[in-house]
């Protein structure tokens, strides 16, 4: 959930506040004795990086009127006190608000309570694992005063990724849903990313059990399109396990639903769609297409089931079907366009050659697909495949493959483009630099909206590698993480820019240059 500024125009602290009111003369008695705080939180254990919801609450006990500066003044003091259980090292913290705000004052009245919602963790930094002792603290402007909650005790828990999907890095607004190993038992789990200024991980929540090898995939609305909720699904066994998510709401339940699916050792396409809607109360329909082998070679199957969020459980319908005369993908990707025509790209072999082919969704059960055959190559064996839709709604994609006889092979990039008007054009291929003789562990392609894209390598000794299609040149990755065996994903800073999404043990996952350092704090 993302929590805007605007939704904090109180946030903070009057227990950081310097007071108007003259400071008192001896002998007379200070009106902020009679301040009460207190700090409650709607979860006391969370993950590393997950944003649990706190509310502040002070309280005039005395017989006064107390009037303090506004908590978003820039020259108000807020303080925290922290205090790590195992170690008992106390610290202070404080985040002060831009220094240019116009002071707007509050006032609480006798027996009157002011409350406000906190976002506790873009005011205190508890990254790393471990228990803490967390109070609100407020001091009067001279520090004789002072104003402290009851601590709450919170535990911050670490998590392993395991199976990471991104659903898209068209945009500085990317989110991720894996599997969190650490937990017992494991946890499918969302993340949000900004790969912005001052970016990096944004928040973090558990969506619902499930096994450590499963595979979580997340919607997306249609292209250049806003989505205020998310659905998640994977596959267990023959069903579907799905779950909606809604940002900006106050009850963000999970309730985790599945439903069975025909035979045929189904497999999600991904991304999953949802509506375009910025308003939670929307209840926001989605969609899965899942993949199905039929008993005959080149006798698959594309099924729909849609998904729609109800009260007390949400709710899938198997619906349109669409027979496919294609043996199973080795690549395979939905696109849904910025008028919500719903596409499937995919490569597949062909009589040993290496197809790459497009079928809209089935619109009724039983439809026959339009299947066309956009390109095929010779000689080229798959390594990995990606796409991503341009903000105009082409669909440009590259394809890794070896490419050539097995005596003289290289490793090879095929960039590739579609849209409505030009059909499919095979803009050029690249050679990779890379010993042939080396087995290739991983690799990932991902592709700028612009239709540069860019390739993460790694060989069964994990030394990773990155290939960047704008100056066409191969790239070492930095310690830690040139021999990490984590997960590590790409994604694209100013949509230019190549950045790493990685996982770390405790801290969890983060956001680096490919250098190692952290995006940018200023502008």
């Amino acid at each position: 959930m993302k929590i805007r500024f605007a939704d904090f125009c109180i946030i903070f602290f009057v227990f950081s506040v310097i007071t108007m009111v003259a400071l008192p003369r001896e002998g007379e008695a200070d009106p902020h004795h009679s301040l009460k705080v207190r700090l409650t939180i709607n979860k006391t254990k969370f993950l590393a990086g997950e944003r649990p919801l706190c509310t502040l609450t002070l309280k005039n006990t005395g017989n006064e009127a107390i009037e303090l500066l506004h908590p978003n003044c820039g020259n108000g003091i807020t303080s925290f006190r922290v205090i790590e259980i195992q170690s008992g090292i106390e610290t202070f913290e404080k985040r002060e608000l831009p220094p240019d705000d116009i002071p707007q004052m509050i006032t609480i009245l006798p027996d009157r309570e002011f409350r406000t919602r906190v976002d506790l963790l873009n005011k205190i930094h508890l990254s790393a694992p471990g228990e803490y002792a967390v109070s609100a603290v407020y001091f009067s402007t001279d520090n004789r005063y002072q104003a402290e909650s009851q601590p709450i005790r919170l535990k911050i828990t670490p998590f392993a990724v395991n199976n990471l999907f991104l659903d898209s890095v068209q945009t500085s607004e990317v989110n991720g849903v894996f599997v969190n190993s650490a937990a017992k038992p494991s946890q499918i789990t969302l993340a949000e990313f900004r790969i912005a200024v001052k970016g990096g991980l944004e928040s973090i929540y558990s969506a619902g059990k499930t096994s450590p090898t499963m595979h979580p995939y997340m919607s997306k609305p249609p292209n250049n399109g806003r989505s205020s909720g998310k659905w998640i699904a994977w596959i267990e066994g023959e069903n579907l396990k799905y779950t909606h998510y809604d940002t900006g709401t106050k009850n963000n339940t999970r309730h985790v639903a599945e439903i069975k699916l025909p035979h045929g050792q189904p497999e999600i396409i991904p991304p999953l769609y949802i509506e375009s809607a910025d308003d939670p109360l929307i209840k926001q329909k989605g969609a899965a297409i899942i993949w199905l082998d039929g008993s005959k070679p080149n006798s698959s199957s594309m099924q729909v089931i849609n998904l729609e969020k109800d009260e007390p459980a949400n709710i899938a319908k198997i619906d349109g079907k669409v027979s496919i005369a294609a043996a199973r993908p080795k690549w395979m990707m939905s696109h849904t366009l910025s008028n919500s025509t719903k596409l499937v790209t995919f490569l597949s072999y062909d009589q040993e050659k290496l197809s790459l082919y497009l079928v809209p969704w089935p619109d009724r059960i039983g439809s026959e697909g339009h299947l066309q055959k956009l390109l095929t190559w010779n000689n080229d064996e798959f390594v990995a495949g990606g796409a991503t839709l341009g903000f105009g709604d082409e669909i440009y994609g590259a394809t890794l493959v070896r490419s050539g006889l097995a005596d003289s092979r290289s490793l090879e990039l095929i960039v590739w483009k579609y849209d409505a008007k030009e059909k499919i054009v095979e803009q050029y291929r690249q050679i990779l630099p890379w010993n042939e003789m080396l087995p290739i562990g991983s690799a990932t392609v991902r592709v700028r909206p612009d239709g540069f894209p860019a390739v993460l390598l790694r060989s069964n000794e994990y030394k990773w590698l990155v290939w960047d299609g704008l100056d066409k040149k191969m790239k070492s990755l930095p310690a830690p993480y040139s021999d990490t065996k984590k997960a590590l994903d790409l994604a694209f800073f100013n949509q230019s820019e190549i950045v790493l999404i990685c996982a770390d043990t405790g801290s969890g996952i983060m956001v680096k240059r490919l250098d190692g350092s952290d995006l940018p704090s200023d502008y």
